[in-house]
């Protein structure tokens, strides 16, 4: 049985999911919080962006880059102790861009904490492979 935290969280990840598939900025940008010294890792090793304003510099880069990108979920878990939030994901991945389209399989995860305007992510990893 989901409690309401944890439907709380799936629409958290459900909107990034949808934001980043519709190369939506703001979308992206409303479910992340807004700091200097949170980190997202993506599945190379110079993949570190630090911060709030590398992150979505990170994000615009992408969706420049790209004319279309579509994931579905494989498998996936989210668990909840008290204010914070993980969740991890299977997924298959594709994108297509100018020069190149790409499909391949990724695991994901983030962590997300409760703010006062609801949850949002403060981590995340991404790494290829299943």
């Amino acid at each position: 049985m989901e409690t309401s935290a944890e439907n709380e969280v799936q629409a958290v990840i459900d909107a990034f999911k949808d934001g980043v598939e519709n190369r939506d900025i703001e979308v992206v940008g409303s479910v992340i919080v807004h700091d200097p010294n949170i980190v997202f890792y993506g599945s190379q090793a110079s993949d570190k962006r630090v911060g709030w304003d590398h992150i979505i510099t990170s994000f615009q880069e992408q969706f420049e880059d790209t004319d279309d990108i579509q994931s579905e979920v494989l498998d996936s878990t989210i668990s909840i102790v008290g204010d914070v939030a993980w969740a991890a994901y299977d997924l298959r991945y594709s994108e297509e861009g100018a020069s190149e389209s790409s499909t391949f399989e990724s695991r994901w995860s983030c962590v997300l904490q409760r703010e006062p305007d609801g949850w949002k992510m403060v981590h995340m990893h991404h790494s290829l492979g299943r």
